[in-house]
């Protein structure tokens, strides 16, 4: 599977959402449009959950702060979304999309965080394994969306 067939998989909603390892490494193919990696950013989104469930489980090596990770502008993401992003698709709906959908996925990633460190193991679990898990799904779907509507 090429890369472009990649983000057209990722682009279905409630499909498949490739997970990190089966993003192609395509030479030739790249995943950089308007000045963003779509690749690396699915990628980093994705990583959210193991980084998450570490803080969880008490195994993290990073102390992440409760409200800045519940910001939507501190990932190289939200800082495109809110820059270059905003002035080049600030107009397309797949943007939209993305912009509220990625700040709600930080809210949340917040609220997994805050309950992880006040001890409410259960409640952090839950969001993440349920609400937390779909906003990452949707956020893959609007950056694979995007791209896809980027690159005509």
């Amino acid at each position: 599977m090429g890369l472009l067939d990649w983000f057209r998989s990722a682009a279905k909603p409630g499909g498949e959402n490739p997970d990190i390892s089966t993003v192609p490494e395509a030479a030739g193919e790249s995943a950089e449009t308007a000045g963003l990696n779509f690749k690396d950013a699915v990628m980093a989104h994705q990583r959210w959950k193991t980084r998450l469930q570490a803080c969880i489980d008490g195994t993290s090596q990073e102390k992440l702060d409760a409200a800045t990770v519940s910001r939507d502008d501190q990932c190289v993401l939200g800082e495109w979304i809110n820059g270059t992003g905003a002035e080049k698709f600030g107009g397309v709906r797949a943007f939209a999309q993305l912009k509220a959908e990625h700040a709600q996925f930080h809210l949340l990633a917040g609220e997994v965080l805050a309950a992880a460190y006040a001890g409410r193991k259960a409640e952090a679990e839950q969001t993440l394994r349920a609400a937390f898990a779909q906003s990452s799904a949707r956020v893959q779907v609007h950056l694979a969306s995007l791209f896809l509507e980027a690159r005509k």
